[in-house]
Protein backbone atom coordinates (compact mmCIF):
# COMPACT_ATOMS: atom_id res chain seq x y z
CA UNK A 1 0.00 0.00 0.00
CA UNK A 2 1.60 3.39 -1.23
CA UNK A 3 1.41 6.27 1.35
CA UNK A 4 -1.12 8.20 -0.99
CA UNK A 5 -3.19 4.97 -1.03
CA UNK A 6 -3.06 5.66 2.76
CA UNK A 7 -4.05 8.96 2.40
CA UNK A 8 -6.94 8.30 0.71
CA UNK A 9 -7.99 5.68 2.50
CA UNK A 10 -8.11 7.92 6.07
CA UNK A 11 -9.88 10.34 4.18
CA UNK A 12 -6.72 13.23 4.09
CA UNK A 13 -7.47 16.20 2.85
CA UNK A 14 -6.78 19.71 3.64
CA UNK A 15 -8.77 20.06 6.48
CA UNK A 16 -6.70 17.46 8.63
CA UNK A 17 -3.36 16.91 6.34
CA UNK A 18 -1.96 18.90 9.46
CA UNK A 19 -2.45 16.00 11.75
CA UNK A 20 -1.56 13.51 9.12
CA UNK A 21 1.68 14.97 8.46
CA UNK A 22 1.93 15.28 12.36
CA UNK A 23 1.87 11.32 12.80
CA UNK A 24 3.73 10.21 9.44
CA UNK A 25 6.82 12.60 10.00
CA UNK A 26 7.48 10.25 12.94
CA UNK A 27 8.01 7.57 10.32
CA UNK A 28 11.27 7.60 7.63
CA UNK A 29 10.18 7.66 4.19
CA UNK A 30 11.80 4.28 3.65
CA UNK A 31 9.73 2.65 6.82
CA UNK A 32 6.75 3.98 5.28
CA UNK A 33 7.70 3.04 1.77
CA UNK A 34 8.83 -1.05 3.37
CA UNK A 35 6.37 -1.24 6.53
CA UNK A 36 3.05 0.78 6.09
CA UNK A 37 1.09 -0.71 8.59
CA UNK A 38 3.44 1.14 11.24
CA UNK A 39 2.33 4.14 10.00
CA UNK A 40 -1.67 2.65 9.62
CA UNK A 41 -1.12 1.67 13.24
CA UNK A 42 -0.22 5.07 14.42
CA UNK A 43 -3.24 6.49 12.48
CA UNK A 44 -5.35 4.17 14.30
CA UNK A 45 -4.29 4.75 18.10
CA UNK A 46 -4.46 8.05 17.09
CA UNK A 47 -7.98 8.46 15.39
CA UNK A 48 -9.28 5.72 17.57
CA UNK A 49 -7.46 5.99 21.25
CA UNK A 50 -4.88 4.04 22.78
CA UNK A 51 -5.43 2.17 24.89
CA UNK A 52 -8.56 1.75 23.93
CA UNK A 53 -11.57 1.91 25.31
CA UNK A 54 -15.31 1.88 24.67
CA UNK A 55 -18.72 1.54 26.35
CA UNK A 56 -20.18 -1.91 26.37
CA UNK A 57 -23.79 -1.11 26.34
CA UNK A 58 -25.36 -4.75 27.27
CA UNK A 59 -22.85 -4.85 30.51
CA UNK A 60 -23.74 -0.70 30.71
CA UNK A 61 -19.82 0.05 31.46
CA UNK A 62 -17.06 1.64 29.95
CA UNK A 63 -14.55 -1.29 29.08
CA UNK A 64 -10.29 -0.43 28.87
CA UNK A 65 -8.28 -2.65 27.24
CA UNK A 66 -4.61 -2.94 28.19
CA UNK A 67 -2.37 -1.47 26.08
CA UNK A 68 -0.33 -4.22 25.21
CA UNK A 69 -4.00 -5.67 23.94
CA UNK A 70 -4.62 -2.44 22.10
CA UNK A 71 -1.40 -2.55 19.82
CA UNK A 72 -2.25 -6.43 19.18
CA UNK A 73 -5.55 -4.68 17.76
CA UNK A 74 -4.48 -1.92 15.73
CA UNK A 75 -1.22 -3.76 14.30
CA UNK A 76 -4.03 -6.73 13.32
CA UNK A 77 -6.15 -4.19 11.48
CA UNK A 78 -3.21 -2.62 9.98
CA UNK A 79 -2.12 -5.45 8.55
CA UNK A 80 -5.57 -6.13 7.04
CA UNK A 81 -5.88 -2.65 5.78
CA UNK A 82 -2.32 -2.77 3.76
CA UNK A 83 -4.05 -6.09 2.14
CA UNK A 84 -7.12 -4.85 1.52
CA UNK A 85 -9.91 -6.49 3.40
CA UNK A 86 -11.19 -2.93 3.75
CA UNK A 87 -13.09 -1.63 0.74
CA UNK A 88 -12.84 2.29 2.30
CA UNK A 89 -12.46 3.66 5.96
CA UNK A 90 -16.33 3.70 6.60
CA UNK A 91 -16.55 -0.69 6.25
CA UNK A 92 -13.08 -0.74 8.43
CA UNK A 93 -14.69 1.41 11.02
CA UNK A 94 -17.81 -0.53 10.76
CA UNK A 95 -15.79 -4.21 11.80
CA UNK A 96 -14.24 -2.14 14.33
CA UNK A 97 -17.54 -1.23 15.88
CA UNK A 98 -18.56 -5.03 15.57
CA UNK A 99 -15.23 -6.12 17.00
CA UNK A 100 -15.52 -3.97 20.26
CA UNK A 101 -18.67 -4.91 20.77
CA UNK A 102 -17.73 -8.74 20.73
CA UNK A 103 -14.25 -8.33 22.53
CA UNK A 104 -13.35 -10.66 25.10
CA UNK A 105 -11.52 -7.82 27.86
Amino acid sequence: MTEEEIKIFFNVNVNNEKSYLAVRNVFSDEEVLNHPEKLIAEILKQTYGYPISFMDEAMEELVHISEEKSLKVYENYAQEIVKGYYENLYDFTQELSDCLGNFPG
